[in-house]
C-alpha cells in the first residue's frame, strides 16, 4: 500500500486490499465548484513527490505516463480509480467505506500494483480543497503513535519493524520517504499469504485523534 503520504495529494492508503490498497473515509462535504486542471508546474512537483514513494520501495520501477482526467472528491475517488485499476489488470472493488480493495495480492505483483495505483490516482487526483498538509503538531502526534502503541502492537503480533528515524527526520521525510510501520507489517502479512482483514482492527494504522 502506497503509504499515508498519498493522502497529501493522491490517495489515503489503508489495509483492506493488496500492497497498495487505498482507503478514503466518506465525508459529507462536497466541492462547490469544479477546479481547473493543475498547472504543469504544480502537477510535475506533485507527481515527483508521489513517485519518490514508489521508487523508495521499488527502485527498478519504470515511471508511467500520466494523463490528468479530472479531480476526485473523497466521495468519488474510489469509483474513479477502481475502473482505471481494472483496466491496468487488477481486480479491485469499491469497499463500503469509500476505498478500493484488491484482496490478497501476491508479493511479486506489488510493484506493478503500486505503479498502477500511482498512475490511476494521478489521473484522478484529490481536489485541492480536500488536500491538506499535516501540521507539526499532527506529525508529532503521529510519530508518538508510530513509535509507541503501533510498533508495540505490530511486534507483539510477530512482525519485524525497522528502527524508527529521529523525530526531526520523520517530519522532514514524511511526504517524500515516510517511515510507515503499518505498511511494513502489511507487506510481511501479504508475503505470508495471511488474511489482512483483521490487522487494521488489531493495530489501527492511524491514531483516532490525527
Amino acid at each position: 500500500m502506497l503509504a499515508v503520504l498519498l493522502a497529501l495529494g493522491l490517495a489515503v492508503t489503508g489495509c483492506s486490499g493488496g500492497p497498495a490498497s487505498a482507503q478514503i473515509p466518506p465525508v459529507s462535504a462536497r466541492p462547490t465548484a469544479t477546479p481547473s486542471a493543475p498547472s504543469d508546474t504544480q502537477m510535475d512537483a506533485w507527481l515527483d513527490t508521489a513517485w519518490a514513494a514508489v521508487i523508495s520501495k521499488h527502485p527498478s520501477a519504470t515511471r508511467p505516463e500520466v494523463e490528468f482526467v479530472r479531480y476526485s472528491t473523497p466521495d468519488t475517488w474510489a469509483n474513479d480509480v477502481a475502473p482505471c485499476m481494472q483496466a491496468e489488470g487488477f481486480s479491485v472493488t469499491v469497499s463500503s467505506d469509500g476505498g478500493i480493495q484488491s484482496g490478497t495480492l501476491p508479493a511479486v505483483q506489488a510493484e506493478a500494483y503500486d505503479v498502477a495505483l500511482f498512475k490511476c490516482s494521478a489521473s484522478y487526483p484529490m481536489s485541492p480543497e480536500f488536500s491538506s498538509t499535516m501540521t507539526t503538531a499532527q506529525l508529532d502526534s503521529l510519530y508518538d503513535y508510530y513509535t509507541g502503541d503501533l510498533t508495540e502492537c505490530l511486534t507483539a503480533l510477530g512482525f519485524e519493524i525497522s528502527p524508527a528515524p529521529s523525530r526531526q527526520a520523520f517530519q522532514e521525510s514524511y511526504v517524500s520517504h515516510p517511515w510507515l510501520p503499518f505498511e511494513e507489517a502489511f507487506r510481511q502479512l501479504l508475503e505470508r499469504g495471511d488474511d489482512p482483514a483483521e490487522l487494521e482492527q488489531k493495530c489501527p494504522q492511524m491514531p483516532p485523534h490525527v
